[in-house]
């Protein structure tokens, strides 16, 4: 089985401890069979991160690893190193008691949310190292909620109902988010148009869903001078984000554009293939759980700007 090793920070690569090279900004491709139980090392080059050590074999697919992502590529995976701070001991990042509710966020082998009422505690664990933690309290719908807004390398939000029981809604990647009538998030993107998307959010049955949803862009791409092999993923960026992407299908494929989302599924970004993959196709990335990911593959036929068919591979 071939795997890709990448890393977030700059490591070198061992495997049954061969040094196999260094990780900072490269991508190695080795071969290495599942049932072999090969023991692999990434080895920080400073004292900011902790090495990360792991076995190949069938329950490495199985589990979740807080400092590392997996990538299901459809005929080889990717594994990519995530930073992993050096300290050993609990570290309490934010702590706020409430009339009846108590939440600590912590990091100990990962991201820790622990929230406790008179009824019931939860205690949640993710694959994020933030340096900073806030808790916001607000309510939608009649239903108490809470904001947990971690910031680090990113900005993440997690948002609990807080009644009977203490439930996980939702897990977000924002630049921002309001709770000034109501609760709002923005998201930018880093595609091609330089996307921006607004989401007002509001609870339905239970859970939290998208209310209403305002997309704008910082750049302009002039289709007219985009070539062919490139409309599929400007397709595929507008459509991520929920804007105008019936501009780019003709007229056959956008009177059935309604079916588009069932067909391709929930996914989170696009890839172009490895090199293992043909050329024409296009990997939509989906998320399966906590730092696992799987790739689906699709073809797409264009005539004159205008995409006029999609085949999943």
């Amino acid at each position: 089985m071939v795997f890709y090793f990448s890393s977030e920070f700059n490591s070198v690569l061992k495997i049954n401890g061969l040094y196999l090279g260094n990780l900072n900004g490269i991508v190695k491709k080795c071969n290495v069979e599942i049932l072999d139980n090969a023991f692999v090392e990434i080895c920080p080059l400073s004292e900011k991160n902790a090495p990360i050590n792991f076995i190949i074999n069938p329950a490495l697919f199985n589990e979740t690893h807080p400092y590392l992502s997996i990538v299901d590529l459809g005929g080889a995976y990717l594994l990519t190193a995530q930073n992993r701070p050096t300290f050993t001991e609990k570290k309490v990042l934010c702590e706020k008691n409430y009339p009846l509710l108590n939440a600590v966020a912590f990091v100990e082998k990962g991201f820790c949310i622990q929230l406790s009422t008179p009824n019931d505690s939860v205690l949640d664990t993710f694959c994020e190292f933030p340096t900073s933690v806030s808790f916001n309290p607000f309510s939608l719908n009649n239903l108490a909620l809470l904001a947990v807004i971690a910031s680090g390398k990113n900005k993440v939000v997690y948002v609990y109902s807080i009644g009977e029981k203490i439930r996980f809604l939702k897990k977000m990647l924002v630049s921002n988010c309001s709770f000034e009538n109501g609760f709002t998030t923005t998201e930018k993107f880093m595609d091609h148009k330089k996307h921006t998307r607004k989401t007002n959010w509001c609870i339905k049955n239970g859970e939290l869903v998208r209310e209403s949803v305002s997309v704008s862009n910082e750049k302009d791409v002039e289709i007219a001078y985009v070539i062919d092999n490139l409309i599929p993923y400007l397709f595929l960026e507008e459509f991520i984000v929920g804007g105008n992407f019936n501009e780019f299908l003709a007229d056959n494929v956008k009177n059935n554009s309604d079916k588009l989302k069932g067909y391709f599924g929930e996914f989170i970004g696009v890839i172009p293939p490895p090199s293992f993959r043909e050329w024409q196709e296009i990997g939509l990335v989906k998320r399966l759980r906590e730092n696992f990911y799987s790739v689906d593959y699709y073809t797409f036929e264009v005539e004159n700007k205008k995409i006029t068919n999609v085949k999943k591979s």
